[in-house]
């Protein structure tokens, strides 16, 4: 099935369990931003951010509910966010201090794995954020944990149980 006819400018495709999702990135004018689309509809996608910075890396969670994506609204470097999928709530997870990327979900849905890197270091990470302990708006608040302390671009079994990445 063929959904876009802009290949070029419209990537990092992510689809919901049920399939009945699609969000992805589309680049207009120099600048990405988050799209969904009903795969049950003809409807024409909607745009979920308008920020003018980049926002990349859309996942949209197991249950379909939520979406978490890396924008560079508040850090050059990228923090991670997460958004109901009708785009409301936006929220950043992580702050400024890392350079974090390539989030994904947990198969149950109640923490994600993303790369990051510390300023100094000379390799990236896999940290673990635990989303039940980010319920305020205080990034500082969210638990994090280092998974792998040399890793990058996680990828996680479907049962949740193995973690793989690149080392």
């Amino acid at each position: 099935m063929t959904l876009s006819q802009e290949p070029r400018n419209e990537f990092q495709p992510s689809i919901s369990f049920d399939v009945s999702l699609l969000v992805y990135v589309k680049e207009e004018m120099g600048n990405q931003d988050i799209y969904l689309k009903f795969l049950s509809t003809t409807k024409k996608s909607k745009r979920l951010t308008t920020h003018s910075t980049d926002d990349s890396d859309p996942k949209l969670s197991p249950d379909g509910t939520r979406i978490i994506w890396v924008s560079k609204r508040d850090d050059v470097k990228g923090d991670i966010w997460i958004m109901n999928v009708d785009g409301s709530n936006k929220r950043a997870l992580t702050s400024r201090h890392a350079f974090e990327r390539t989030p994904i979900w947990h198969p149950r849905g109640d923490s994600i794995y993303f790369t990051s890197k510390l300023p100094g270091s000379n390799h990236e990470q896999i940290e673990q954020l635990h989303l039940n302990h980010c319920r305020s708006i205080e990034k500082s608040q969210c638990k994090r944990t280092i998974i792998a302390e040399q890793g990058y671009d996680p990828a996680i079994s479907p049962d949740g149980r193995i973690l793989i990445y690149v080392r």
